[in-house]
């Protein structure tokens, strides 16, 4: 992977990281103030259940972007694991395309369309006062994101050469194996 790419990768890595870290943050306190509000103080603030609602949705589209970007989702890798690495790399390749096709139009253009006609339409969050159409841009940014990250996945599979075979048909580990690794 080019220097380029890595360093703006791990930017956005690292942007994403911090974006969900504060969202989670603010959903904990949140939800303890809810809880505090209700148990001790005999009400409950009319805010706390839509601000969580909307903030586990932005930790979990964001979040979702980020576990891409880490390759931490959901994958049979029991079947891939099976497969000739010439036919995985193809494999990884098509499932690249497929995830930029769903995200380009599922999340980017379904989720655009969607926030702007809540935001035309003016739709609130009532407790909040919120224009709903904010909460719902979660989408097609989450998808953007994702749309980036497989296409550089697939780039990067189609530009970088396939890992050497060894003689039995294996590849071989390019990595340098760590303390304790014999």
């Amino acid at each position: 992977m080019s220097d380029l790419r890595q360093h703006l990768r791990s930017a956005l890595n690292f942007l994403l990281e911090w974006v969900v870290v504060l969202c989670f943050t603010a959903l904990v306190l949140d939800v303890l103030w809810g809880i505090v509000s209700r148990y001790l103080l005999g009400s409950q603030s009319p805010w706390t259940d839509e601000l969580a609602t909307t903030l586990m949705i932005w930790v979990a589209l964001l979040g979702a972007a980020l576990a891409y970007s880490e390759n931490r989702h959901l994958g049979l890798d029991v079947l891939f694991a099976q497969l000739h690495p010439d036919t995985q790399r193809v494999n990884a390749i098509l499932a690249d395309i497929l995830v930029a096709i769903f995200a380009a139009t599922v999340m980017v253009s379904g989720g655009w369309f969607n926030a702007y006609e809540t935001l035309l339409t003016k739709q609130f969050l009532p407790a909040l006062g919120w224009l709903k159409g904010y909460v719902y841009l979660a989408m097609p940014l989450s998808g953007l994101i994702i749309l980036y990250y497989s296409l550089d996945d697939c780039w990067s599979r189609l530009v970088e050469p396939a890992p050497p075979l060894s003689s039995e048909g294996e590849t071989c580990s390019l990595s340098t194996p760590q303390k304790g690794e014999a």
